[in-house]
């Protein structure tokens, strides 16, 4: 099985490592797979965190119902069922 080496002709690594990055405009954080030796990218991927999503839309959710639950609750006094 041959190696994999840095796109890079004058590095020629052949460790590479995940580096967050910051990408304007992403909904999610993103990691770069790059070179060890020079940081030649050489593949972007989304981050991977099925527990931090999960968090996120719950609270998502919950403020959402929350909201919903207050204009019920504002509806039933205007008319006159709270």
């Amino acid at each position: 099985m041959s190696m994999s080496r840095c796109p890079k002709p004058e590095c020629g690594g052949f460790t590479f490592e995940l580096q967050e990055l910051k990408v304007n405009g992403a909904q999610f954080r993103m990691y770069a797979v790059q070179c060890s030796a020079c940081g030649a990218v050489v593949a972007v991927k989304e981050f991977e965190n099925t527990n931090a999503l999960v968090i996120k839309r719950s609270d998502d959710l919950e403020q959402k119902i929350s909201r919903v639950a207050e204009r019920v609750d504002r509806i039933a006094r205007k008319v006159g069922v709270v």
